[in-house]
């Protein structure tokens, strides 16, 4: 699990989903995979809020290498399009449920993921305003394009991908 952006943003950008929304999906995967063994990542405790219920907290505490060697060989990485998406796409790693705000999931999606786009907004918004990560194009405090994906279905897309796949044991 990952909930981080840039160094240059602030730690709550537009495209980050909630961390309560993160909370409440680690005790969701948690009751439905309770052999699971879920990781947090990033960069810093300073630009990545902790999560609760996880079982290993490796936030700012891996090396870039560390961090390769978690993306590739991770049965499911959980993410909003960024960084670490990218490079576990470029690892071959896997699945990645991706949640996707401001930014295309038709440009930025990869076919192989569990790409998820809220229904709060009817196009995405990046670059609109030179401040649109930082700040919500339609001036929502809660941007409806995160909020609206819920833990519920980010659960059920996992599940409906891997229902052939033992995914604790990928």
């Amino acid at each position: 699990l990952h909930r981080g952006s840039d160094s240059n943003y602030s730690k709550n950008v537009v495209k980050l989903w909630p961390t309560e929304y993160y909370n409440t999906l680690i005790g969701m995967l948690r009751e439905k995979y309770p052999t699971a063994i879920l990781v947090q990542m990033g960069i810093s405790e300073s630009r990545c809020v902790l999560m609760s219920g996880v079982d290993i907290n490796l936030v700012g505490k891996t090396t870039m290498e560390e961090v390769k060697i978690l993306l590739k060989h991770s049965a499911l990485h959980i993410d909003c399009e960024g960084g670490y998406v990218h490079l576990r796409e470029a690892l071959n790693g896997g699945c990645s449920t991706v949640l996707f705000g401001p930014t295309s999931m038709e440009f930025y999606g990869y076919d192989n993921n569990i790409n998820i786009k809220g229904n709060g907004c009817l196009h995405p918004c990046e670059w609109q305003r030179e401040d649109w990560l930082d700040h919500c194009v339609k001036g929502e405090t809660k941007p409806s394009c995160m909020y609206s994906i819920s833990p519920a279905v980010v659960l059920e897309k996992i599940e409906r991908k891997f229902s052939n796949v033992d995914l604790m044991n990928s």
